[in-house]
């Protein structure tokens, strides 16, 4: 699953998860076009706020949406 769709299944934008990571607004969109990916440092604090586990963030398996 993309990171914008759980995003978006939490509820929260992406001015939200900036201001709750404490990260620009543009690393959250380059997240979710796939132009960069979260630091690890970042996993897992991502996780809690998005309610996910850190597999969930790094699989985009089967079940990719």
């Amino acid at each position: 699953m993309s990171f914008k769709i759980m995003r978006e299944r939490a509820g929260l934008t992406q001015a939200q998860v900036s201001k709750a990571l404490d990260i620009p607004q543009s690393t959250i969109a380059s997240w979710e076009t796939g132009r960069a990916l979260p630091r690890a440092d970042k996993l897992l604090p991502i996780a809690k706020l998005l309610k996910c586990t850190i597999d969930d963030l790094l699989n985009k398996g089967e079940n990719n949406e």
